[in-house]
């Protein structure tokens, strides 16, 4: 049987009907769970202050499945892979203009800085190509771990 689940008490009330149609009791259905009397009990009375983990872990002991039904539009979301590729490249689209307007900055602060001391030029002269390999790495790296 499906019904409708649109709160913290509805699923006490399943998860007490499916505990007593077992003739169970509270501490004996906790204790085959793994959970104690007390949580048990707060899930039975619909308390709003549960661990996810140990609700579903409750709900599993006795055989109650929980399913969401979504609307098509979001489930065409869930299932498609190039939904994942397209917030990628939309990543990409994004980091790398900054990652070169930041490039450009310091590139431009590093030529006002070798005008105004030309001695620090010759230190500087490998500054640019650097920063560019250093940012190139960084986003390349932040691609990689969205990924």
């Amino acid at each position: 049987m499906k019904m409708p689940i649109d709160n913290a008490a509805a699923i006490g009330k399943v998860m007490r009907a499916t505990r007593k149609a077992q003739k169970l009791r509270q501490d004996d259905a906790a204790g085959s769970i793994g959970v104690s009397e007390n949580f048990l009990g707060k899930i039975e009375r619909g308390s709003d202050s549960v661990q996810w983990g140990k609700l579903f872990q409750v709900l599993e002991g006795p055989g109650v499945r929980v399913m969401v039904d979504v609307p098509d539009s979001v489930a065409a979301h869930l299932n498609d892979p190039s939904s994942t590729q397209g917030s990628m490249e939309n990543l990409r689209s994004r980091i790398t203009p900054e990652a070169e307007i930041l490039y450009a900055e310091v590139e431009a602060e590093n030529a006002g800085i070798a005008n105004e001391r030309p001695v620090l030029s010759a230190t500087m002269a490998g500054a640019p190509r650097c920063l560019r390999t250093i940012l190139h790495t960084v986003v390349k790296e932040m691609a990689k771990q969205i990924a």
